[in-house]
């Protein structure tokens, strides 16, 4: 059963935080909670990082090491950079789990290891709400790993609570997106088109090389079980239209994929645009500049945002507004 939203908030406020006590500034990568000249931002996003733990054990990350900090500026550079210019941004350290746990075959141990990372997830999610929040409007985004513990977060404290009436939209690429996942939801659906709010968007990027199905080593958590991706029928969305038609074949605009950037100084875009389809779990992609979106066996996975980087800001600028205006009204 679910606790109510604040009684949560009251329960963790007497709770341990584990690891990471997020009421301290090193517990947070980004945290602009407390300045003043963040305010201006229209919205707030609460952005969950994906796998930055490379090691070869699976297990989870239990103190932040220096290559961490350093993959979590590229995720800075190229996927948080997409929401930055309307949102206040919070996005918290967490106990990860490593690569190779969210590879482990041994499915007791892999839920062991994303139960530890989302404890901490959602613990920063909650102080965030009691602490900063304050009624403001929220984007809650994410990549991979990040996006199984946000897909948490909006089963266990927005979709049935007053909190739904404060998502603008919830961004969650890089992991499987299921009818079964999406029938958890009693008010959270994914969206139709480019304008919907209170809705999610997820897709994996993959390009004519890519596989078919997630694989057999992708697992989703479905009431509290792991179950394999393989076994479920998938919804994904196009980033460039912002639907989910299957086999609608999109072409985007020149200028809108970022090349991966490892420092402030490289800001390049894919001259061409992009072709895409959506089938089955994945947007397939045509189009791109193979020698800089390099993914192995055309598995796209770490562009997810590079690839629709300027489709992304223009989008989260559009729900914003629609959002915005319905309160108006």
């Amino acid at each position: 059963m679910r606790l109510p939203f604040f009684l949560s908030l009251t329960i963790l406020s007497i709770a341990t935080f584990g690891q990471f006590d997020y009421s301290k500034e090193s517990s947070w990568y980004i945290n602009q909670g407390g300045q003043d000249t963040f305010l201006d931002k229209r919205v707030d996003v609460f952005f969950v990082h994906p796998t930055t733990y490379c090691r070869g054990r699976p297990h989870n990350e239990l103190k932040i090491r220096p290559t961490t900090m350093k993959r979590l500026e590229v995720v800075e550079r190229n996927q948080v950079a997409a929401l930055e210019h309307e949102g206040r941004i919070f996005m918290p350290h967490y106990r990860q789990a490593s690569l190779a746990s969210l590879m482990n075959n041994d499915t007791a141990e892999l839920k062991k290891a994303l139960d530890l990372a989302y404890s901490d997830v959602r613990s920063a999610f909650l102080h965030y709400m009691r602490e900063w929040n304050n009624g403001r409007p929220f984007i809650l985004a994410s990549h991979s790993q990040g996006s199984r513990h946000a897909f948490q977060i909006l089963e266990e404290f927005v979709d049935t609570t007053e909190l739904f009436k404060q998502l603008v939209a919830a961004f969650i690429p890089g992991m499987p997106m299921s009818i079964q996942q999406l029938a958890l939801f009693d008010s959270i659906a994914i969206c139709e088109n480019s304008a919907q709010t209170g809705c999610l968007v997820s897709w994996m990027s993959v390009d004519n090389r890519g596989q078919e199905v997630p694989g057999e080593k992708r697992y989703v958590e479905i009431n509290g079980k792991l179950v394999s991706a393989n076994d479920l029928d998938f919804v994904c969305t196009n980033p460039i239209s912002w639907t989910n038609t299957e086999d609608e074949k999109v072409t985007g605009y020149e200028k809108r994929a970022l090349y991966p950037r490892v420092n402030d100084d490289m800001i390049r875009y894919n001259r061409r645009p992009l072709r895409t389809y959506v089938r089955g779990a994945f947007v397939r992609i045509e189009g791109h500049d193979r020698g800089t979106f390099n993914g192995t066996f055309g598995n796209l996975h770490i562009y997810d945002y590079n690839l629709f980087f300027g489709d992304i800001q223009m989008n989260v600028t559009e729900r914003i507004d629609r959002y915005l205006d319905a309160l108006e009204d």
